[in-house]
């Protein structure tokens, strides 16, 4: 299965919705999506320390790829603000099209360059 980079953003807005200190649990839907195909974006997401799960596994699922989603960690967090604005993640969606190549770090480093380059730096 391949990453899905606006999945991953859409997972990030929705956590961020959700406040941890309720001390559940997030049962994580979106609308559209395979359920599996959502809980293997939250593995990727947790593996890359962009959120805060708890691993376990519901009946029939692999345990080693299911991940309740808690909370953002900072990095994601920082992430979710590089990304927030939808004509900026656009535009770097549209950048990114071209590579063969395409990682959050190169994600992250166009996002962050677009940052600067409206503060004039």
């Amino acid at each position: 299965m391949k990453r899905d980079m606006n999945l991953i953003r859409e997972i990030l807005l929705k956590l961020e919705e959700h406040d941890p200190g309720q001390g559940k649990l997030i049962a994580l839907k979106v609308e559209g999506t395979a359920q599996n195909v959502v809980d293997h974006h939250l593995f990727l997401l947790e593996d890359a320390g962009l959120i805060l799960g708890v691993k376990g596994n519901n009946p029939g699922e692999n345990p080693l790829h299911h991940v309740n989603p808690v909370c953002l960690t900072w990095s994601g967090h920082d992430f979710l603000e590089e990304a927030r604005d939808e004509e900026r993640w656009e535009k770097a969606m549209e950048k990114m099209k071209g590579l063969q190549t395409f990682t959050i770090g190169i994600a992250r480093e166009i996002l962050t360059g677009m940052i600067r380059a409206q503060l004039g730096q």
